[in-house]
């Protein structure tokens, strides 16, 4: 089951990647959106295959959260 997942996050990736990409003009916009596309799809791997490591919201508290205090 975690494959099918896997390979719907992959492709649901691939399509917005593919959309977003043909109607950029700049290079460095094509790049921007491709690293981060690629960066969630990866983090969105992690998370499917190792569920147990936090999530990206513990991530940011523990990165953030002195300003909560």
């Amino acid at each position: 089951m975690i494959v099918y997942a896997a390979l719907g996050t992959i492709l649901a990736t691939i399509t917005i990647v593919w959309w977003e990409v043909r109607l950029l003009t700049h290079k460095k916009e094509k790049n921007a959106v491709i690293s981060i596309s690629l960066g969630a799809c990866l983090l969105a791997m992690l998370l499917l295959f190792l569920p147990e490591i936090p999530g990206p919201t513990e991530f940011v508290v523990l990165l953030l959260g002195f300003l909560d205090k």
